[in-house]
């Protein structure tokens, strides 16, 4: 029998590679993602509950010395729709922008509350109440986590179903 033949016969014979699920190796993967989903979290946490209670500091000032007046909106920009307006007071402009998406049109009429003492401080009327943090952060985070844990998981069922060989290889082995 020659080289050909020989290396032809092998492959005939060769044993078909069946892998198993490794159970260290897919527990190893398990605390990586989860590592990787904890740290995901904190982060949408940290930002969300930054943005939020920087948001109630601004109405808890202007809660202290509150003044309304109307002004008009000037634009509607983003990808939240909010809208910027400009107010005058003891002849000084003060700008500000709503938190939340602005239903309305440019030119509409707008309420303001502002803090008599610093103007800088300002909010849309309709968003002068404080934001409870438990709803707003922590259920959106959790929201966040869940949607963040449920793309994953469908990416590697969908990575595995199509045969990728390096997420094969990282859960199982050859037995």
């Amino acid at each position: 029998m020659n080289r050909r033949e020989k290396r032809f016969y092998q492959r005939q014979n060769q044993k078909v590679s069946t892998r198993k699920i490794d159970r260290n190796k897919l527990y190893k993967t398990l605390k990586e993602l989860t590592v990787i989903s904890v740290i995901f979290f904190v982060f949408v946490f940290s930002a969300t509950y930054f943005i939020v209670n920087d948001q109630n500091n601004t109405r808890t000032i202007i809660s202290q010395n509150p003044k309304i007046i109307n002004t008009k909106v000037l634009d509607i920009s983003g990808k939240m729709s909010t809208a910027s307006y400009e107010f005058i007071v003891n002849g000084k402009k003060f700008r500000g922008s709503t938190y939340n998406a602005y239903n309305g049109n440019v030119g509409d009429d707008i309420s303001i509350i502002y803090s008599t003492k610093k103007p800088t401080y300002n909010v849309y009327y309709k968003e002068k109440e404080i934001v409870n943090i438990k709803e707003n952060v922590v259920f959106f985070s959790f929201k966040i986590l869940g949607i963040y844990i449920g793309f994953i998981f469908l990416y590697l069922l969908y990575e595995a179903l199509i045969g990728n060989k390096i997420l094969i290889a990282k859960i199982t082995s050859k037995k």
